[in-house]
């Protein structure tokens, strides 16, 4: 599964996968399921968790929630860990300790050490103690160790799932190394900045304790210790300039290295590693230390050297060579026009090209320099690659065998430049090979993704066939993809996957029927089948993802009710299968108040956030009006931007115009929507709307409306805001009220002012027009409060009464 693109982790009979959305988080469990099956093996059923944004695999904690992956020690086995180590502190200042009690808890805190961030540097000691002092029954433990005991409870809270971040991270890849001489003293350089201390100028200093050459330390004065004493310096020079970062640095000493990578090392080098962590949490950074050899690292070593005069010849050249080689061979691909190529060419489950620290993948298998896609097996991937100039021809020579090695499952995207040939330049053998094997090569035209300082060069790429009836050809396919909604297509393209997967396995096991059209015996299994995983209103959308297929296809389609057999299996799972819908709680007024107390109005975020919730609250907006699915993606045309806001010359109301939504798919009319003043109050959607327009006055008039503050390295930069940024400060607030955050969601606002205007006794087709609903389903979004549902009993009461 790995091999084809899908994220699982397996350990033993445990597997764990992860996916973007729900729908193919089990389209994965249900073709896991279907493997282990096909292999022999039962399933446990019981057994199967998810899809879920917060899970338990292998005693780590896993969460999705909020916008940011994150992995952690459950708070159950934190506070067990804590209770053991304070029982055992306490015991040790009294007493030996029994040395199983000690083995148990450190054996413990060898567990947590996977995901709680420099938790290592203060198990070392203890560690130590434990292989000096052999098989003794009971041992007297030493200060250091109790030092670190009673430091091991804040460092367990205050870093818990710090270490593990499921992220693409924003690493800083510039030249960033260090060096040390056991004689003449230390030295580094980051970019254009460098140091340099002689060991004579260190001893001068006020010395703290975790400096080199220290009285009764020996170990002090190695060159091991040296090296890391120079990464330290190098980290508290600067480390605000790479604040909030991953830094790779580069160290020509192995254990150096090491001691960084691990967080763990000789109980001499504890001191220096600690303030070396201590450091990096103080500016948020991750050191990812990489080595380099003596010979290449030559910058760094004239430095430690105190050769100055040398290193600043050096240092120019190199400044230079480095000018010329920033993306001699590469160029870059935004992320819109390989998600276009993904879709019309993918799904890819490899990149064939990437650096070193897999920042620039898109897929989830990827190669770099390292493991070298000359000599790699493409087998059986759907690959992609943007390719380095130099080596291209080589790659794609070495694509081609394994393509004749293995046809079935393997093709390749390459995105390949095309330069003018220039009178007396020899053609590019690269194009060459393409151009030799029609039959193989698929050219086509990727125009407008490249950025970068030779993307210039690389205008009109291999275009083969530009005849207008192949324009029109491509233009009819575009407007019968948008013929549908963006989240319609997604879904209709879940459900054809898992149906098509479902027929291939089958077809494998011998049961020999035709994809297309599906008879109904196909269709009964395919539901059947489907309900070991899948909820029966998720198998009704598949249904119609099946249907969709056919037309597309150009297939008859008879309609599930015209089918016995389907209707009544699909009727029938769903009399066993159906369980009552869990909808979000609708929000208050009283809790919009209560929350509105928790609100920090000085930021940017916090004001737009809140004036979000007012508006998706007494406009009864959908969230997509409010928000975007990714910070990247924004979509103006659905979004509110700053110029759908007018304000009256009277300041009482706001109007706010909707051009795209759920019901006006097409532009053919606007939705506007008034909203009052509140006067003197914090619920006041006109006033929070004119504060956030004042606090974003520079921003352009089609920029989004509410946004986001995010920290990238030293700067701060305005994003639109996301679903996942709005759903988490719901939850958030309304934690910090005193409700359920999790019975509270982005629907909450809409579901919540429809409750609320009908609490109020608003008419019902004000209601509806306010939320631009086209049927009556809005009445289901109406709760009737207790106190409402007791007047008809309570007439019926009154009337039994007066009888008696």
């Amino acid at each position: 599964m790995q091999a084809q693109g899908i994220p699982c982790v397996g350990y033993l009979d445990d597997f764990f996968m992860v996916a973007a959305t729900r729908e193919e988080a089990e389209e994965m469990m249900m073709l896991l399921v279907e493997l282990v099956s096909f292999l022999g093996f039962k399933v446990n059923s019981a057994k199967c968790e998810g899809p879920e944004q917060l899970m338990e695999f292998l005693g780590v904690e896993l969460s999705t929630s909020g916008g940011v992956c994150t992995a952690a020690i459950s708070k159950d086995r934190v506070d067990f860990v804590v209770r053991t180590a304070r029982e055992v502190r306490q015991q040790a200042r009294r007493k030996p300790v029994r040395r199983r009690q000690l083995e148990s808890l450190w054996g413990l805190l060898a567990f947590c050490n996977q995901v709680v961030w420099g938790l290592s540097l203060y198990t070392r000691r203890g560690f130590s103690l434990l292989a000096a002092s052999g098989t003794r029954g009971a041992v007297r433990v030493t200060p250091p160790v109790l030092e670190d005991l009673d430091t091991i409870e804040d460092v367990i809270w205050r870093y818990n799932g710090r270490k593990v971040v499921l992220f693409r991270e924003d690493v800083k890849e510039d030249f960033f190394a260090t060096d040390s001489s056991g004689t003449k003293g230390m030295g580094g350089l980051m970019d254009e900045r460098f140091f340099l201390h002689s060991w004579e100028d260190v001893r001068k200093m006020i010395q703290k304790p975790w400096f080199p050459f220290r009285k009764g330390v020996p170990e002090s004065e190695h060159i091991n210790y040296l090296e890391l004493l120079a990464v330290w310096w190098a980290v508290v020079l600067w480390g605000r300039h790479v604040q909030g970062r991953t830094v790779v640095i580069r160290i020509d000493n192995q254990c150096a290295l090491r001691q960084v990578a691990k967080w763990w090392g000789p109980p001499e080098y504890l001191p220096l590693l600690k303030q070396l962590f201590l450091t990096c949490v103080r500016y948020d950074i991750r050191l990812r230390p990489v080595y380099i050899t003596t010979k290449d690292n030559k910058l760094a070593d004239l430095l430690s050297r105190m050769q100055l005069r040398q290193f600043h010849m050096e240092h120019r050249a190199f400044m230079r060579a480095t000018v010329w080689r920033q993306d001699r061979d590469d160029w870059m691909l935004s992320p819109a026009e390989f998600h276009s190529l993904d879709m019309e060419f993918g799904p890819f489950t490899l990149d064939a090209c990437v650096a070193p620290s897999r920042a620039n993948a898109f897929c989830a298998v990827s190669w770099s320099r390292e493991e070298d896609a000359r000599v790699q097996r493409f087998d059986g991937h759907q690959a992609w690659g943007n390719l380095p100039f130099s080596i291209m021809y080589d790659i794609i020579v070495n694509f081609l065998r394994c393509k004749r090695r293995q046809q079935m499952g393997t093709s390749g995207t390459f995105l390949v430049p095309v330069w003018g040939q220039d009178r007396g330049r020899a053609p590019d053998p690269t194009w060459t090979l393409i151009l030799s094997m029609p039959e193989v090569f698929k050219v086509v035209e990727c125009g407008g993704g490249a950025s970068g300082p030779r993307a210039g060069d690389a205008a009109g790429l291999g275009v083969r066939a530009d005849s207008v009836v192949q324009a029109l050809l491509q233009e009819q396919k575009r407007y019968e993809e948008e013929a549908l909604a963006r989240s319609t297509r997604g879904a209709y393209s879940t459900g054809a996957r898992a149906f098509v997967t479902f027929c291939i396995a089958f077809a494998c096991l011998g049961c020999l029927e035709p994809l297309l059209p599906a008879s109904d015996d196909v269709l009964v299994w395919f539901i059947t089948f489907s309900s070991w995983f899948l909820a029966p209103s998720t198998i009704k959308n598949y249904l119609a993802a099946v249907r969709q297929l056919h037309l597309q296809r150009g297939h008859a389609w008879r309609p599930v009710a015209e089918r016995f057999r389907v209707a009544a299996t699909l009727q029938g799972v769903r009399r066993y299968w159906d369980r009552p819908s869990k909808p979000v709680m609708p929000l208050t007024l009283q809790n919009l108040l209560d929350m509105s107390r928790h609100v920090e109005f000085g930021s940017l975020s916090e004001l737009s956030l809140w004036a979000a919730i007012l508006v998706g609250f007494f406009g009864l907006f959908r969230k997509d009006n409010l928000t975007t699915g990714k910070e990247d993606a924004c979509n103006p045309r659905a979004a509110l931007v700053r110029d759908d806001v007018l304000f009256t010359e009277d300041g009482e109301t706001v109007w706010i115009r909707v051009r795209y939504s759920k019901t006006i798919q097409c532009g053919e009319r606007f939705h506007w929507v008034p909203l009052r003043r509140v006067p003197g109050s914090a619920l006041c959607p006109v006033w929070a709307l004119r504060a956030l327009m004042s606090a974003t006055a520079g921003r352009a008039g089609d920029s989004p409306l509410f946004v986001a503050e995010k920290v990238v390295g030293r700067k701060v930069q305005v994003v639109p805001l996301t679903h996942a940024g709005l759903v988490g400060g719901i939850k958030r607030l309304a934690k910090a009220a005193g409700l359920r955050p999790e019975a509270y969601a982005g629907h909450s606002l809409r579901r919540g002012g429809a409750t609320a205007a009908k609490q109020l006794e608003v008419h019902t087709m004000y209601i509806k027009h306010q939320g631009d609903w086209r049927s009556d389903c809005y009445e289901r979004y109406c709760e009737m409060q207790p106190e409402q549902r007791l007047i008809l009993p309570g007439a019926m009461a009154a009337a039994a009464a007066a009888l008696t």
